[in-house]
């Protein structure tokens, strides 16, 4: 499974720990039995043209946006100057369908992300979001615990749920923060690269190498 994390922090907006959050997906997807499954690509400091350069160039089946989110459903992406440049949550799902055929889930973890929107994306099987404001601290504890639950075998939709009800577990009134909407015609079954077990591979080469040598000393010896 390839993911693509972008992170998002203009100059003139308040500073988040993106490497921080960075690092503790990298240690959760790392401590994973099955290396090489999931493939983790970083990009920062990101316009809106260096985003489409990402999707093209890494096609990832995840992506996940960390960055600004205002109540108006507005994004704060970068500009070529490093500073604000405003991305609406609605054109930004009709923009990410052109990469359907590959993306299954995208995660805007940015406050208000998905307030008092419904339907991001009519051909995105995952998409995930915030109601309300969230801080650092719970972001990264929901990073931690979907990827842990995601790359032990959860779907999106479990994932996230384990996630989020172990964020509420240190609310007393259960606020959801989070928002997940699911397209359930959509298939969530993701490529992913195949495992090749070089033990294997290398046990059959010997076995070749011996059946030639073999072959060879007998067909020497009669001649």
């Amino acid at each position: 499974m390839r993911i693509l994390f972008i992170g998002i922090n203009p100059k003139d907006t308040r500073q988040l720990r993106l490497q921080e959050e960075i690092n503790i997906i990298k240690d959760v997807l790392d401590a994973q039995p099955i290396k090489n499954k999931y493939k983790l690509r970083v990009r920062n400091a990101s316009t809106k043209m260096a985003m489409r350069r990402y999707l093209n160039r890494h096609k990832p089946n995840v992506l996940h946006i960390s960055g600004h989110g205002n109540d108006d459903q507005t994004l704060l992406f970068e500009d070529s100057s490093g500073h604000s440049d405003i991305v609406y949550t609605n054109q930004l799902g009709d923009f990410l369908e052109n990469y359907n055929k590959h993306l299954k889930c995208v995660i805007l973890s940015a406050c208000y992300s998905l307030n008092d929107i419904e339907n991001f994306s009519n051909n995105i099987h995952c998409v995930i979001g915030m109601k309300t404001a969230i801080g650092n601290s719970k972001a990264m504890d929901f990073s931690s615990s979907f990827y842990d639950s995601l790359s032990s075998g959860q779907s999106f939709e479990s994932a996230f749920n384990i996630a989020k009800d172990e964020i509420n577990l240190s609310q007393e009134n259960n606020e959801d923060i989070l928002k997940i909407i699911i397209k359930e015609d959509i298939t969530s079954v993701v490529p992913t690269s195949p495992v090749i077990n070089w033990r294997l591979v290398g046990f059959i080469v010997m076995v070749i190498i011996l059946v030639g040598s073999l072959m060879f000393y007998f067909d020497f010896s009669i001649a």
